[in-house]
């Protein structure tokens, strides 16, 4: 390992397809969706291999940096500002977030969040956990309710699903030098459609 540059080694490993890991599963599936779209401002970060029982993935090198990186530069303890190129690789993350949401079905996934219950329950949560700092109380005390009602109304017995990352944070997003956005740490599971709950509470989405 001395002898050789690590990301060389990387990139030249073979892919092994048959991996069960479920992160492995799910960078490899929304690897082969992106390459499928053909979205310019997107790009696959593939997966080569699973190691220590699916702990530790190996994938292929790119020359990109976390969007984490960008948003410190841009804080205001830092003294930066937003930029127009700024503002349109968030937009782009918007993209890549809703191109996964929009993943056809797979095996790899498990199904959860499944019902209405399901997500009444979730909100009961939330608010149980809002509770907790009085902001948060005041806040769920003035929106709670409404959100219960309406979802209770409007949300059939059975949802749609559709895959979600789980840890959709800047720093597992990757922007390279032409402002093409990544992913990384992908372990999805099934969840709440976001097309229908945008139907359902109409929000302003990126497209």
């Amino acid at each position: 390992l001395k002898s050789c540059d690590a990301s060389d080694a990387m990139t030249r490993m073979t892919p092994s397809p048959d991996l069960p890991g479920q992160e492995y599963a799910a960078m490899a599936d929304f690897e082969k969706h992106v390459a499928q779209r053909g979205d310019r401002r997107l790009f696959p970060v593939r997966v080569l291999d699973s190691i220590l029982d699916d702990h530790v993935l190996l994938l292929e090198h790119v020359d990109a940096k976390p969007l984490s990186q960008m948003l410190l530069g841009a804080s205001r303890a830092r003294g930066g500002r937003v930029t127009a190129s700024l503002s349109e690789t968030m937009h782009r993350a918007g993209v890549l977030l809703r191109n996964f949401h929009e993943q056809p079905s797979s095996p790899n996934r498990q199904a959860r969040g499944t019902t209405k219950d399901d997500f009444l329950a979730w909100i009961d949560m939330a608010g149980r956990l809002a509770s907790q700092h009085p902001y948060g109380e005041r806040v769920f005390q003035a929106h709670g309710p409404r959100l219960m009602e309406l979802a209770d109304q409007l949300l059939p017995t059975d949802l749609p699903i559709a895959p979600i990352h789980d840890d959709f944070a800047p720093r597992n997003v990757l922007v390279d030098p032409s402002q093409r956005v990544g992913i990384i740490d992908a372990l999805e599971q099934w969840q709440i459609s976001s097309d229908y709950l945008r139907t359902v509470f109409p929000t302003e989405c990126t497209a």
